[in-house]
């Protein structure tokens, strides 16, 4: 049993290896061809103009990992596509499912923070070009994350391991990514490894990356486009303004609403939810 289990534990880290190395080079090839042409984001950075980012820097992700995901399971590893979860039935749906229940559990947040008096009205910023790249923005840095975490991730170790430890070990690596984000802290952290948890849950139930995707999506785009909070320590510029009071434990300070307890009892409350749903 023991020599099954490091037989396994090598094979899946040749697999992570493999989609790390395959997917950088396709990432700084892109880069490369890029700046040969000359092409320069504008004044201000990319980060100022979504549909930007989304062409220098998402696009390329999404592209690359789904060609590195294809040819490492088809040529190398002799297992499905399917398994990442990328079906084409529900998409619409799932994606809607996803962005409307994380939108209500953002808005919550919003409404209590307003209610205990933490957050003040301020106005509205008009933009609806911005809103709506940001809008397109956030739906594929969400799938990039989502088709690396949980379909290759979660689904990879799942293989191997099961489903409980595909989940737990994606979560904790999602939540080693976001280490060094602005302003991280323990809270944040937390908050995120719940997140990888909540994502990983929905992704098992549905099989399929669709309503992790749209939670994700909504998750990211309401706190931050929408509302006036950072997202994971980034500022966007948003729809609505407001200014926040201390303490940054309860409003989740320069960090975005992730840094908040109310994001932990949210995405605790997520998380047990789903995991009563799922036959384990």
């Amino acid at each position: 049993m023991t020599k099954a289990f490091f037989i396994n534990l090598g094979f899946t880290l040749l697999e992570i290896l493999l989609f790390v190395l395959l997917a950088g080079l396709l990432i700084v090839g892109y880069s490369a061809v890029f700046n040969v042409f000359g092409f320069a984001p504008p004044q201000g950075g990319p980060s100022n103009d979504p549909y930007w980012q989304l062409l220098i820097e998402y696009l390329p992700m999404n592209l690359a990992f789904l060609a590195t995901y294809f040819f490492i399971r088809k040529y190398i590893f002799k297992r499905s596509f399917a398994e990442l979860g990328f079906s084409r039935k529900g998409i619409a749906n799932g994606l809607g499912q996803g962005f409307l229940e994380s939108a209500i559990a953002i808005t919550f947040g919003v409404t209590v923070l307003f209610g205990l008096q933490k957050l003040t009205y301020t106005g509205l910023q008009w933009n609806l070009l911005l809103l709506a790249g940001s809008f397109l923005l956030f739906l594929f840095q969400s799938l990039s994350e989502e088709i690396l975490t949980r379909g290759f991730l979660l689904g990879t170790i799942a293989h191997r391991f099961g489903n409980l430890a595909g989940l737990i070990s994606s979560a904790a690596i999602f939540s080693v990514l976001h280490f060094f984000n602005p302003d991280f802290n323990w809270l944040a952290g937390l908050s995120i490894l719940l997140a990888g948890l909540a994502l990983g849950l929905l992704y098992i139930k549905y099989e399929n990356l669709w309503v992790c995707t749209g939670f994700h999506w909504g998750w990211n785009f309401m706190q931050s486009a929408f509302y006036d909070f950072n997202v994971s320590g980034f500022d966007v510029t948003s729809f609505v303004t407001f200014s926040s009071l201390p303490p940054a434990w309860l409003t989740g300070g320069s960090f975005g609403f992730e840094g908040s307890i109310l994001s932990v009892v949210v995405l605790t409350a997520v998380c047990i939810y789903y995991a009563r749903q799922i036959n384990w």
